[in-house]
């Protein structure tokens, strides 16, 4: 279609040159761009098309979204628990503590804070990027084949630090390379 579309002029425009990517054999992904050929009264002859080998771009792609998604997810817990404990040692601290010591405890307690939410950011984004989003007809329904069940629970219910999270839940769907779901 590409080379079709322009031979007969359809795409003109520089700015408007349409690309296409597919996938042959399963395997390897490729990224057609062309541009028409004209002939000297202007009229379309033809079209140059180049096909660029993009495989390594969307494997390299893959397993940076699968580290984002693995290293957000293994770093959140442990940030979560430190907040947690910081909070608590700052609520049994009295009055004669040091004010320093105070000072520092809640400085640190604001900075896990701050990498808890900047985590959470990464998480969605990467639940973003596949596409597994509570609202998409498709992931609910692959988390109801897993056996979860949609009760149409408020939003508020299901919230966490104060926002609404269901990636913990699509992280441990998850599958390995090997096609086995990753549980853990």
């Amino acid at each position: 279609n590409l080379v079709l579309e322009l031979s007969q002029g359809k795409h003109v425009n520089p700015d408007d040159l349409p690309t296409y990517e597919f996938v042959l054999h399963g395997e390897k992904h490729f990224q057609a761009r062309g541009r028409p050929v004209q002939g000297e009264e202007m009229e379309y002859q033809g079209a140059v098309v180049v096909l660029e080998d993009i495989t390594a771009l969307k494997v390299l792609d893959q397993v940076k979204s699968e580290f984002v998604a693995k290293v957000s997810h293994e770093l959140r817990s442990p940030l979560s628990t430190i907040h947690e404990q910081l909070a608590m040692v700052l609520g049994e601290m009295v009055g004669d503590e040091s004010k320093n010591d105070q000072y520092i405890l809640a400085r640190a307690k604001e900075k896990t804070h701050g990498l808890i939410s900047l985590i959470g950011d990464l998480l969605d984004l990467s639940r973003i990027e596949a596409a597994c989003l509570p609202e998409n007809q498709a992931s609910r329904g692959l988390l109801e084949k897993a056996g979860f069940k949609y009760e149409g629970v408020a939003q508020s219910y299901l919230q966490i630090d104060g926002r609404w999270r269901t990636h913990v839940l699509y992280a441990a769907l998850r599958k390995d390379r090997r096609g086995r779901t990753d549980v853990g």
